[in-house]
């Protein structure tokens, strides 16, 4: 089971620039720990679990402790902080944002994600693998290579392996007409990462390709999105799962067919869907 904590909110004095740590600013976490032993859910025990409380509550004494340049110690010590004072948690994912960095350009957030696995033996303790379907577009420059390369900067993330992957599909723009035509792919993944933490992961890669995001669905260097998450639901700002209208749409229906299971993606027909469509 995990334990989630979404958008804690904590002021705090980090930043290259010298005002940041004179003027503050706020900071807003995700943290996802992972509990292997799930004996709190038929148990029914406080003593079984991990305090949500405690959690937050560790979170903000870290990010308060002291001033850091960059937000990734802030993550790191966050995370490794949680393994340490918490028995029962296997491993976390921390992702810190910040809404507020100094950066001339218009956007949501600016953030860093981090996993931290706890070790036995000197070696991290294994965690569960789950079954995840990605989407992945592109119409800037070469398509077909961009996805690829998205192949691999997904199989060079701890925790991530790409396990299958679709034929690419050349289609019309979805959303807005006025732009090159994409191409299109899926991929079947399997990871140990949390949900949020895969999404840190893919939202990582199109920022590291050079993904610029200056209107709703306009052109991309690359897409990746979460199609499915190994049967989870989830319904966030951030995340939603299964990706909404995903079944309606034909270009990212085609691909997962290619890289499903003889039809049927985790428990989601999807021949029948393209039937539907009539595709």
């Amino acid at each position: 089971m995990y334990i989630n904590i979404k958008d804690l909110r904590v002021y705090a004095y980090h930043g290259v620039h010298p005002e940041e740590k004179e003027q503050g600013q706020e900071f807003v976490l995700d943290i996802s720990c992972l509990v292997s032993d799930e004996s709190a859910c038929t148990g029914d025990c406080v003593g079984q679990t991990v305090s949500y409380s405690s959690v937050a509550k560790k979170t903000i004494e870290i990010l308060t402790s002291r001033k850091r340049d960059l937000i990734e110690a802030a993550a790191n010590d966050v995370a490794e902080a949680v393994i340490g004072t918490f028995p029962l948690v296997d491993a976390v994912d921390v992702t810190v944002k910040k809404p507020n960095a100094p950066v001339k350009a218009d956007f949501g957030y600016m953030a860093v994600s981090v996993h931290r696995e706890r070790k036995a033996n000197g070696k991290p303790k294994k965690r569960p693998m789950k079954k995840a379907y990605l989407a992945l577009g592109s119409n800037i420059g070469d398509g077909k290579k961009n996805i690829t390369r998205a192949y691999d900067a997904l199989n060079a993330v701890p925790g991530i392996n790409v396990v299958k992957i679709s034929e690419f599909y050349i289609t019309a723009p979805w959303g807005y007409a006025d732009q090159e035509d994409f191409t299109n792919a899926c991929c079947e993944v399997e990871t140990s990462l949390s949900p949020e933490a895969l999404l840190g992961a893919c939202l990582g890669i199109e920022a590291g390709m050079g993904r610029v995001r200056e209107f709703k669905n306009g052109p991309r260097v690359i897409d990746v999105d979460i199609i499915m998450y190994d049967g989870e639901t989830r319904n966030t700002e951030e995340l939603r799962l299964p990706h909404p209208a995903f079944s309606e749409r034909s270009f990212v229906l085609r691909p997962l067919l290619d890289v499903s299971d003889n039809g049927t993606a985790l428990g989601f027909d999807v021949r029948a869907a393209l039937e539907r469509l009539g595709k």
